[in-house]
């Protein structure tokens, strides 16, 4: 009976704890990552006229790894920039943003959204399957006017 548990712990439970440990580093790096954007979330939308500085938006990222951050978290690049503003006219719902202003009907109004992009990349304990470092990435927008 010590044989067949033996074998079992090594050969089954083993790569299942293995696994079930990179899936709950995975999962607090995303949950850092989300936290890290919505700070991000909450400095443009208070800050319109300063939202779209790669600046100040990398000082925000930076107190948050000074913070006692767990993974380093930067801001990722889009094109030439960190930060990206997107404008859309409303009503109807916004669907088509655009990276110049467009000239909205009577009807509409011209709204301003600035993007942001975090990433960090994650180290696994036990990479096998998955490649390690882990690149993982989340983004989105707030609206800043």
């Amino acid at each position: 009976m010590a044989v067949e548990f033996a074998l079992i712990s090594v050969f089954v439970l083993g790569p299942l704890l293995a696994g079930t440990a990179d899936y709950l580093i995975l999962l607090t790096a995303r949950a850092q990552l989300n936290t890290a954007l919505q700070a991000l979330y909450y400095f443009g939308w208070t800050n319109p006229g300063a939202a779209n500085n790669d600046i100040y938006a990398g000082d925000v990222i930076s107190n948050i790894n000074k913070g006692g951050s767990i993974y380093l978290i930067a801001l990722a690049k889009t094109s030439a920039t960190y930060t990206t503003l997107v404008y859309a006219c409303a009503p109807p719902a916004a669907t088509a943003y655009t990276t110049t202003a467009p000239v909205c009907p009577s009807a509409q109004t011209l709204q301003e959204f600035v993007e942001y992009r975090v990433t960090s990349s994650v180290a696994l304990p036990f990479p096998i399957p998955l490649v390690s470092p882990v690149l993982l990435s989340v983004y989105g927008q707030v609206q800043i006017q």
